[in-house]
């Protein structure tokens, strides 16, 4: 597992773009939102965890295309 340090801070109601929709997306989604982002997910598929995240929470949306 790769792993890198990052410092979430200054997020609050900051969109955020998130390429992806499987387990490691929905993890970072999740961190994401700990953190106070509005976040707009871009993937063709969206795994079932990223189906939760997406209902219990008003600052996501997920958009179901191919990343351009």
């Amino acid at each position: 597992m790769l792993t890198y340090p990052v410092c979430l801070v200054g997020l609050n109601e900051r969109r955020t773009v998130l390429i992806g929709g499987g387990k490691v997306a929905a993890r970072k989604a999740q961190t994401l939102l700990d953190a106070g982002a509005d976040i707009i997910a871009i993937s063709p598929d969206f795994c079932d965890e990223f189906q939760s995240l997406l209902a219990n929470s008003d600052r996501m949306q997920m958009v179901a295309r191919p990343y351009q």
